[in-house]
């Protein structure tokens, strides 16, 4: 893979972080991504820089292939994207008030679909069962990354405690 190192300053140049961040993998395996030649990048010093139209026709092409990260955080993000109005209006609104609301109606409907219409947008309680999970699914991530970096601190600790103990074994001895 040819490198060439690029001005850093370019406002349409992603990095990895944010990178990784956008579609919610490590940095590491955006950096796989370009090693392997999966992703085309260019070297900014000992960073790379991806493109933003390269990015998306990656993350187009991804997105195609069933069962990736990729896939599934692109079919979250269509969720979530086909929602966001309703979501602004329930902040807007105050989400306690339209639950309220849409709680009434659908006992006022009876069997029919529940949905609360609040300046001329239809809030269906189906909508926010699928925000409410992806936000629980958010959740349940950020607990595993919080316990996956106690595990390695812990392990460093017991690196450090055996590299302590020797030493001091050596120094007795």
């Amino acid at each position: 893979m040819k490198r060439k190192v690029v001005n850093s300053l370019e406002t349409n140049l992603r990095t990895t972080k944010e990178i990784s961040e956008l579609l919610n993998v490590s940095e590491e395996s955006v950096r796989r991504w370009i090693r392997n030649g999966d992703l085309k990048a260019q070297l900014d010093g000992k960073s790379y820089l991806v493109d933003e139209e390269t990015l998306n026709k990656f993350i187009q092409e991804r997105a195609k292939v069933p069962g990736t990260t990729i896939s599934k955080t692109v079919a979250t993000e269509v969720a979530l994207s086909a929602i966001n109005p309703i979501i602004k209006g329930l902040i807007t609104a105050g989400a306690a008030g339209l639950l309220n609301k849409a709680a009434k109606t659908k006992l006022n409907n009876g069997a029919g679909t529940s949905h609360v219409t609040s300046n001329d947008e239809t809030i269906e309680l189906k909508d926010i069962k699928i925000y409410i999970e992806a936000l629980q699914r958010k959740k349940k991530k950020i607990e595993l990354e919080y316990q996956m970096k106690l595990l390695e601190i812990e392990d460093e600790i017991a690196g450090y405690m055996v590299l302590m103990d020797k030493t001091k074994k050596s120094e007795n001895s």
